[in-house]
């Protein structure tokens, strides 16, 4: 991650043999919004995912090049993966998740099997602990992929199988008004695939899992690479007026920039998923435009760096890129 100044507040920490223990000791005492605006900036948006507090949740979209990759912090502690490419990654997540002291990912959820959602999959099963993982049915046929997109698949559905054989539970949900997470104040809502297109449909998209996370006033929308048509679905019959953070689907290309649908969405903050110099030219100026016009606060892009945010249950919030 990239330099920056301190904000104030700590010094930096003395190397020498209790260094470890030092460290230890600060990221214990790094829980509130007020305390974590005290860390150095290159510290800080790690610091977002790698300690908890039961009124805070904190969430991290990683700089993982032209594919998505994002960690969330829930407020009960337990940890949220969503999507993990590594290709061509400027950001590892697995060495990221490492470095923030994360062992355990509760809840990695991948939101379709293409590589640049899921090509992190083996380097997960094979270091880390996964409690379960959500994803969709569809089924790679090698006729009609490439032959590395074909590969790609073979070694995510391998990877399934070890994480399930490890322990992992595998589930396939579909849109549901039952949260598929209730913890107090936290629910985690599957939006997309609906159950008529679960499984059968030609366009791997459009089975893209979405999902929202709320938490007290703020509220979180993940779209994987939903579709307009997908997105008029899921405006129809489910809350996503007023969302805090918007994740711009299919890294910012027009058909996923649904004009009316953000219209009613109107969220504080989008962020486009990335990768610089991509060879899609994503995102789509017509989708930035979208965006730039309906987003109330700002519009963040991952080429330009990881993005942290850390929000109370009141919606007060710290945000920073690196």
């Amino acid at each position: 991650m990239g330099g920056g100044g301190s904000s104030g507040g700590i010094s930096d920490r003395s190397s020498g043999p209790n260094k470890d223990l030092e460290e230890k000791k600060e990221d214990i005492r790094i829980k509130t919004l007020d305390q974590l605006k005290q860390v150095k900036k290159e510290n800080r948006i790690k610091e977002m995912v790698a300690t908890s507090n039961p009124d805070e949740i904190g969430i991290v979209y990683l700089n993982a090049g032209q594919g998505d990759a994002t960690i969330v912090r829930l407020p009960n502690g337990k940890v949220m993966v969503i999507d993990c490419n590594t290709d061509d990654s400027p950001e590892n997540i697995v060495e990221y998740l490492k470095k923030a002291g994360i062992t355990k990912i509760d809840y990695l959820v991948i939101t379709h099997p293409h590589a640049d959602h899921m090509s992190g999959a083996k380097q997960i099963a094979d270091n880390l602990e996964v409690k379960e993982v959500w994803t969709t049915e569809f089924e790679r046929h090698k006729d009609d992929s490439s032959p590395e997109s074909y590969e790609k698949f073979k070694e995510y559905v391998k990877s399934l199988a070890k994480l399930k054989r490890d322990g992992a539970i595998i589930k396939e949900p579909s849109a549901s008004n039952d949260p598929i997470v209730k913890d107090g104040d936290l629910e985690v809502r599957i939006l997309a695939p609906s159950r008529s297109v679960k499984g059968e449909n030609d366009d791997i998209h459009e089975e893209s899992l979405a999902l929202r996370i709320k938490f007290g006033k703020t509220s979180f929308v993940f779209t994987g690479d939903t579709t307009n048509e997908q997105q008029d679905r899921i405006s129809e019959y489910y809350p996503i007026k007023d969302t805090t953070i918007w994740h711009a689907s299919h890294h910012g290309s027009i058909n996923g920039a649904n004009e009316e649908v953000m219209r009613k969405v109107k969220p504080q903050y989008t962020v486009i998923p990335v990768g610089e110099d991509n060879p899609h030219n994503h995102p789509h100026d017509e989708a930035l435009k979208i965006y730039d016009n309906v987003t109330k606060k700002k519009v963040y892009r991952t080429d330009q760096g990881n993005i942290g945010f850390r929000f109370n249950s009141d919606g007060e919030s710290i945000e920073v890129q690196d």
